[in-house]
């Protein structure tokens, strides 16, 4: 209780003093997968900013959206559908963009993007630069049951971000993460379950649900080793 009380005070703290981010200066990417009419299956090959490197394994369906929060330029993401109706569209916003990219199709793949036949590749104008590994991955996978919109406050102890109107399912990373992550989402409608994992490089950290007919945030912390 006291963890969930500290981190909502966090979170009304931070609400107020946040700015529209510039696209020179870590901000926030993006990507919507929108699903096709055929199985809507596809895989993540790289989700990329200049300040991070990510992937995804197993096999997702379309809609998903993946969130980079505190993002270099540029940032782009690569997916891999399983057939050519499989997915409809990949789309970008990113620092603050208000008219996102649209990738519907390999021939119209981002400038910088690797020649191919099969993916689909958006960037913010130019291919990142592959960042060596220097700091902690940290992700926040979201899952609401049905498909529910929700918001979230996300980041260390330093820095937090808040994602607004968020999709899920959804992969939010957040880059620059030392010490302490954590993270408080709340959903939009109460009648939905929201269940959130934190995972430092891959490994679950911590599991917290937010189940239909409550009004609690969903509440995750973890150190960082």
């Amino acid at each position: 209780m006291r963890l969930r009380s500290l981190l909502w005070l966090m979170l009304l703290a931070c609400a107020a003093c946040t700015q529209e981010p510039s696209p020179t200066s870590p901000a926030e990417g993006v990507f919507n997968i929108d699903p096709g009419p055929g199985d809507r299956l596809f895989t993540v090959v790289s989700v990329t900013a200049g300040n991070g490197d990510h992937t995804l394994d197993g096999v997702l369906t379309a809609p998903y959206s993946l969130y980079v929060e505190n993002a270099s330029a540029p940032v782009q993401a690569i997916i891999l559908p399983n057939t050519p109706a499989s997915v409809a569209d990949i789309t970008l916003l990113f620092g603050g963009e208000t008219v996102p990219r649209v990738v519907s199709n390999p021939s119209e793949n981002s400038p910088g993007c690797p020649p191919t036949s099969d993916e689909l590749c958006v960037n913010s104008g130019s291919a990142p630069t592959p960042v060596p590994p220097g700091t902690h991955e940290v992700r926040f996978d979201v899952v609401t049951t049905p498909l529910a919109i929700f918001g979230a406050s996300v980041g260390g102890i330093n820095e937090t971000h808040i994602v607004q109107n968020a999709q899920a399912p959804s992969t939010i990373w957040v880059e620059g993460v030392t010490e302490i992550a954590q993270g408080v989402f709340n959903k939009a409608n109460i009648a939905t379950s929201l269940t959130v994992t934190l995972l430092i490089d891959g490994v679950a950290e911590m599991s917290d649900t937010s189940p239909a007919g409550s009004t609690d945030a969903a509440v995750v912390q973890a150190e960082i080793p």
